[in-house]
């Protein structure tokens, strides 16, 4: 749905309302699972940690997995409405809408960072 979503940005140049729910939905859908995944794995990896399993080693390797598609995705969005919606022929409630997502999704990167790139993203 996404790839679509894009095509038709980049064609048409603007979104009506649904359109511009179908974007912000085709991200959710995206992001959201992953978000999910990965608060259910942060809490496995702290669970296994204090056991002292061996299995710590391989939830780091799939949490950082889905680190980098969460990443990954958010800084598409974040790039897609700098390039496509910052621009001054949409209306104010259309850029305060994107506004918001950009925060939203700012937000969803700066729960999975720590350290310096925590402090970027916040």
């Amino acid at each position: 749905m996404l790839k679509y979503i894009k095509i038709h940005i980049k064609d048409k140049g603007s979104l009506n309302q649904q359109e511009r729910n179908l974007f912000a939905i085709a991200y959710k859908n995206l992001v959201s699972s992953r978000r999910t995944a990965w608060r259910a794995i942060t809490a496995l990896e702290v669970e296994e940690s204090l056991k002292k399993t061996r299995n710590v080693e391989i939830i780091k390797y799939y949490k950082e997995k889905i680190e980098e598609e969460i990443k990954e995705y958010c800084r598409d969005i974040l790039h897609t409405i700098d390039i496509t919606f910052s621009k001054e022929k949409f209306p104010k409630k259309d850029k305060i809408y994107f506004l918001k997502m950009q925060g939203d999704y700012y937000r969803y990167l700066s729960e999975i960072t720590l350290g310096d790139e925590h402090k970027k993203n916040s």
